[in-house]
């Protein structure tokens, strides 16, 4: 028993100690998405919304759609789970894959602030859960602060033809233009740390694996235990039991009630005499006209101490009143 409430205290801790780094990890992850939305966006009543989101942004500034498309782009980039990337006047469109990659989410940020480009923006997300749409957010917003000195850079990757090309365009020559630029020590020191990273994944499941695997069998070793225990409890019991009648010289009969009806009462008498029974009483039906169904001395009934229903090997008093009644002729 002792073995059984350790490894039920054992699973319950370990449960317990993976709900707390749980609930911590979200805990810093909102204390995380709230310090940047506090900071880069203000809170604002159902009016001032209303008026934000209706006042036309015409890009009439310094920084350019255009412009503004490619920061989008720029910004995005490092997102491996992205899967498209567009932006419609001030406001910018993303969908990226889930981790398992079975299923998508979608999400929304709108940098038009009551018409001009400042850098605050407001987010929009399927998934509240992951800092994504943040982490683009925020780069979109240091290239818009460091504007223009960031215009050289962002216009490597502008369209040739910029009346007839798109943000989706620019998006695509953006990557590939960044793609031939990496620098090669710097792919393979990527690649190095997605192997390291993946190996570290696989060892923490395998490590996983294991402790399931021992937890599984600690349980059902514990689980074997307490079945030998309660088999040894149950055995002790009935041993006690037949001997404290052996102790009574109490007799035990070897068959039922019923395997000692239709046989002939003589046969019966001799059976329970030879158990032990003394005070053996034969009784005669007198039934019989013809003997086609029963035949004469057929045993009908046998009682023990009025029991007509007794069973093998159960225990009865040494002076025990033991009738048989068979049947005979009238």
């Amino acid at each position: 028993m002792a073995l059984l409430e350790i490894i039920t205290i054992g699973i319950v801790g370990g449960i317990l100690h993976k709900s707390r780094k749980e609930e911590q990890k979200k805990k810093a992850e909102e204390e995380f998405r709230k310090s940047f939305q506090c900071q880069f966006a203000d809170d604002m009543s159902e009016n001032e919304e209303e008026n934000r989101t209706s006042t036309s942004c015409e890009f009439s500034d310094d920084i350019s759609e255009c412009e503004f498309g490619l920061m989008v782009c720029k910004a995005a980039r490092p997102i491996k789970r992205l899967e498209s990337i567009y932006t419609d006047g001030p406001i910018v469109y993303g969908t990226v894959k889930s981790q398992s990659q079975l299923s998508t989410w979608t999400f929304q940020i709108d940098f038009n602030d009551y018409g001009h480009i400042t850098g605050s923006y407001w987010i929009t997300s399927d998934n509240d859960d992951s800092n994504i749409p943040l982490y683009i957010a925020n780069n979109v917003r240091a290239l818009i602060l460091s504007y223009p000195e960031c215009r050289g850079e962002l216009f490597k990757y502008a369209p040739q033809n910029e009346n007839t090309q798109t943000d989706e365009d620019a998006i695509k020559q953006e990557d590939s233009v960044e793609t031939k630029q990496e620098d090669p020590i710097e792919v393979e020191r990527e690649k190095t740390k997605q192997a390291e990273e993946k190996t570290k994944r696989k060892k923490m499941e395998l490590e996983y694996q294991a402790k399931q695997e021992a937890n599984n069998t600690r349980a059902v070793i514990g689980m074997v235990l307490l079945m030998i225990v309660l088999l040894g409890v149950f055995f002790y019991i009935g041993e006690k039991k037949n001997i404290d009648h052996k102790r009574n010289k109490d007799i035990q009969v070897s068959t039922s009630a019923e395997n000692l009806e239709n046989k002939n009462f003589k046969d019966v008498k001799d059976i329970l005499s030879s158990a032990g029974f003394k005070n053996i009483k034969l009784i005669e039906d007198k039934d019989l006209i013809l003997g086609v169904f029963s035949k004469n001395g057929e045993v009908e009934k046998v009682t023990i101490n009025g029991n007509s229903e007794f069973s093998a090997n159960e225990w009865f008093p040494v002076d025990a009143k033991v009738k048989i009644t068979y049947h005979t002729y009238k």
